[in-house]
């Protein structure tokens, strides 16, 4: 029950550049309130609030597929390309999908909460949920530094981007009113993606070599066949029996074959024997 001080000195600094990470993710967050009720008003204030947690709310799915990316490629880092891919096009899909319901539902949404919310924060709401999308950048450039051990360049990202956000957010106030803040808004948040874009590209792109034209392979079930006695013919099969769970199998029939390693019982020899006879008949 006693901690383990070895491993607090141990995982202690990466913690704390988490956390730091952390509060400066947030803390726009949590000053942007008190900023729009400073040079607006109250009342406005709330018009805001309500729009920008229903905006927020469309931005849970990026952040919870990021969180997961996170977990998922820490340790295995080979697999980054792939799963980024995949969650790259699932979060701009579903995104997609949850702006333009809003775009048209917004009033009726807000309408729930009073004629007075419907009347004065529709546009707003309307402005403000295409944060969604630079969201979707900015939440995957947290997770590849995260995954890359590159802390020091997020919190650095992440302070000129909150910063660039509050003034966004005043100089949008004095200028447009409420609308006028959910367009600085916009285009910060705009302004950080164009940013941080370019680490998501290095991270999502093809390998080197892997656009290559490369020749098709042959999937007819001659080639298949022709493969497998060759397979077959290259380990005899008393060696295969005798190999025991050791011992080789083909691959299927319709896919390029090859050997490889895997438990080999008695029906996988009987099937073996049987394309092997039917190869040399064949032939």
């Amino acid at each position: 029950w006693l901690p383990q001080w070895r491993l607090v000195r141990k995982l202690g600094p990466a913690a704390l550049q988490h956390h730091f990470l952390n509060l400066m993710v947030g803390a726009p967050t949590q000053v942007l309130p008190v900023l729009v009720a400073a040079l607006l008003s109250a009342k406005m204030n709330a018009w805001f609030y309500v729009s920008w947690m229903i905006a927020n709310f469309v931005s849970f799915a990026p952040l919870a597929l990021t969180t997961v990316l996170h977990a998922m490629n820490s340790a295995q880092q080979s697999s980054l390309r792939h799963r980024a891919r995949v969650t790259l096009g699932v979060a701009f899909g579903t995104s997609l999908v949850a702006v333009c319901l809003l775009e048209l539902a917004s009033k009726h949404l807000l309408g729930l909460l009073g004629s007075s919310y419907a009347e004065h924060a529709t546009w707003c709401l309307r402005v403000l949920v295409l944060t969604t999308f630079p969201s979707i950048i900015k939440s995957h450039y947290l997770s590849f530094c995260r995954i890359q051990d590159r802390l020091g360049n997020a919190m650095r990202a992440m302070l000129a981007g909150g910063v660039l956000e509050l003034v966004g957010a005043a100089l949008g106030a004095r200028l447009g009113g409420l609308l006028g803040l959910g367009l600085g808004l916009v285009l910060a948040a705009t302004v950080e993606a164009l940013f941080m874009s370019r680490t998501v590209y290095k991270t999502v792109r093809p390998a080197d070599g892997a656009l290559e034209k490369a020749d098709p392979p042959d999937y007819t079930v001659g080639a298949g066949v022709a493969a497998h006695s060759k397979s077959i013919e290259s380990e005899p099969p008393r060696s295969i029996l005798r190999n025991g769970i050791n011992g080789y199998r083909a691959k299927s029939l319709l896919r390029p074959t090859r050997l490889e390693r895997y438990p080999l019982y008695q029906e996988d020899m009987y099937t073996a024997n049987t394309e092997q006879s039917m190869a040399s008949r064949i032939e």
